[in-house]
């Protein structure tokens, strides 16, 4: 993944905005990719895999979990928020649970620099939690 290129999928022109405003804010020397689908970024994106995406629950024609799983299986470091706009029951439980063993964060309520941020830290603390796990299991 390169780490001067970031992917926002999203549905809604204005979320998308939203989201490349927030990542402007944590790194204005990057490369964004903004699509509505991940077929429309595939199309568009043409290189090194991204180092963040940020990704609506809500997409064309499929949901974030989706997306995630695509992006996982292509760019296992990539790292993934996939967020929805809305506070409340937008994002079904199963879905975040999933999310969750994909080592992606959950972005709710309105996105900005700070929600993208803190779904960022809850994957490095989860990682860093799996990966002290597994060291206490180690053959040795």
């Amino acid at each position: 993944a390169s780490d001067n290129r970031f992917l926002v999928l999203g549905k809604s022109a204005e979320g998308r905005r939203a989201a490349v405003d927030a990542l402007r804010v944590l790194r204005a020397d990057v490369e964004i990719v903004e699509a509505s689908s991940q077929k429309a970024a595939a199309r568009d994106w043409s290189g090194a895999l991204p180092a963040v995406a940020v990704v609506a629950f809500d997409l064309e024609g499929q949901n974030g979990l989706e997306a995630a799983r695509k992006i996982r299986a292509l760019s296992p470091d990539t790292k993934i928020v996939v967020y929805s706009a809305t506070v409340g029951p937008a994002m079904p439980e199963a879905a975040r649970r999933e999310l969750s063993e994909l080592n992606c964060g959950v972005a709710e309520g309105p996105l900005t620099a700070d929600t993208i941020l803190n779904a960022l830290d809850a994957c490095a603390a989860q990682r860093a939690a799996l990966r002290a796990a597994c060291a206490a299991h180690a053959f040795t």
